[in-house]
């Protein structure tokens, strides 16, 4: 292959424009954030505006905080000597597993017992994918690997 031919180079410059077509469709434009002598420094200060106050909300309307779910009880303050490999669980990737035993979940038994309230305190306690573990059915999929 002729590198140099210039049928070999116009073909590579089409797969670089179509390389950075895709990228702009992908990630967009991102102008970098700054202070580089920019002007978003300016942007980024508060304007000060004549604006209408934003009406506050009417208390009868708003729900009260509800109380933060107990974390479930069969929780290890150690890592224990046995550790079960909580990726073969459906959605627990190494991020999430790594999440989950900082939380003091290391096994499938552990999650097979947990409850719903459980399942709210997990969603709360690792802060991403909000109902992950009860639309992927990690309860179900934990008592299969548990043995029951």
């Amino acid at each position: 292959m002729d590198y140099g031919s210039s049928e070999t180079v116009l073909t590579m410059l089409k797969a670089m424009a179509i390389g950075l077509a895709a990228g702009y469709v992908i990630w967009g434009w991102k102008r970098p954030t700054g202070s580089e002598g920019s002007d978003d420094a300016a942007a980024s200060e508060p304007a000060e505006t004549a604006a209408e106050p934003t009406p506050e909300p009417d208390p009868v309307e708003t729900e009260p905080e509800s109380e933060p779910a107990p974390p479930p009880s069969n929780l290890y303050l150690e890592r224990p000597d046995h550790v079960d490999n909580l990726q073969e669980i459906k959605g627990v990737g190494p991020k999430m597993e790594a999440v989950l035993n900082s939380k003091g979940v290391y096994q499938f038994a552990q999650i097979a017992a947990f409850t719903a309230e459980d399942l709210t305190w997990l969603d709360k306690a690792t802060g991403s994918f909000p109902g992950r573990a009860a639309r992927d059915g990690w309860v179900t999929q934990a008592k299969e690997r548990a043995g029951g």
